[in-house]
């Protein structure tokens, strides 16, 4: 896990082994360590998924999230605020 004040709008993993990937960013107000909800687990902290995925009643689904990493890649994820 890496802080906001490390990531500063943008970080790279590197030496990730190809495969299939899903990836969650999220600015966690509460400083809980997790994702808050509410009522209909819609979240109520700014959040964004791989893909840009959308939550719909909860997280997005894996289908939703998941990319293959073969190579370069590069996944630009917008956080709703």
């Amino acid at each position: 896990m890496l802080t906001a004040e490390a990531l500063k709008g943008r970080f790279t993993i590197v030496d990730l082994p190809a495969g299939f990937y899903g990836v969650r960013v999220m600015h966690d107000l509460t400083g809980n360590g997790e994702l808050d909800a509410n009522f209909v687990s819609m979240p109520k902290e700014p959040c964004g998924f791989s893909n840009n995925a959308t939550p719909n009643f909860g997280p997005p689904k894996c289908d939703g999230i998941r990319f293959q990493l073969d190579g370069n890649n590069q996944q630009v994820i917008d956080l709703n605020l």
